[in-house]
């Protein structure tokens, strides 16, 4: 039995399944080839379908599709949802590489150990009008090694500028978006009057930042 509330993903595979063919189940078996073990890591599951008779691979959110039935040809798409969030605390804060891995297994997670912010959004978070801020590395995401992080204030967003210590940043939460996908309560979280203003900032910080590229959105308060 698959639920929705357990396994959202699963559930609306068999339930489209059941709407194309009539039949509400699937048939789950092992992924592997004549004579070989289950295959355990990406590059496994990749290697026997390109070997095997197989149209399609579902690995996360991607969909990857033979082309033209060539063995070695194949595309991926990618079927990300707006958004994946992480609620922290002491049990999953060591696994949230894992799971950031098992959600986005073809990109580059790169970790975090401290935190820079203007000082003026320091302020901003001191008193309440800023919950969040917003991080994005190139051709990445970025993630915390630790849920308690150092915090500097800068003189301005330039990387050179001049820092200072002014204590510590506890994340309560992670969420993983698209640029695209920021909207107008992301911006008021972040202390921003409009998206616009808010994606203006991100633009100024992050020069190359894209519409398709990954930002990561970290809900903070200000530590002991």
């Amino acid at each position: 039995m698959v639920r929705r509330e357990t396994n959202n993903k699963f559930y609306e595979v068999i339930k489209h399944f059941d709407e194309l063919t009539s039949i509400p189940l699937v048939l789950n078996t092992s992924f592997n080839g004549p004579g070989e073990p289950i295959v355990e890591t990406m590059k496994d599951a990749i290697d026997t379908f390109i070997k095997l008779d197989i149209k399609y691979l579902a690995i996360g959110d991607f969909l990857i599709e033979k082309q033209n039935n060539l063995a070695n040809t194949y595309h991926m798409v990618q079927t990300f949802e707006e958004s994946y969030t992480l609620d922290f605390n002491s049990d999953n804060i060591e696994n949230i590489r894992l799971l950031l891995h098992n959600r986005y297994p073809f990109i580059d997670l790169m970790p975090r150990n401290r935190f820079q912010l203007y000082s003026k959004f320091v302020d901003w978070v001191k008193t309440g009008r800023k919950t969040t801020t917003i991080r994005f590395k190139r051709n990445g995401i970025d993630y915390p090694l630790r849920r308690n992080m150092p915090l500097s204030a800068t003189e301005t967003f330039k990387p050179a500028a001049k820092e200072w210590l002014v204590g510590s940043i506890v994340i309560n939460q992670l969420t993983i978006k698209q640029f695209k996908h920021l909207d107008s309560d992301d911006a008021r979280r972040d202390g921003f009057d409009s998206l616009l203003d808010l994606k203006a900032v991100l633009k100024e910080i992050y020069h190359d930042i894209n519409e398709d590229d990954f930002v990561s959105i970290y809900t903070i308060v200000i530590g002991n």
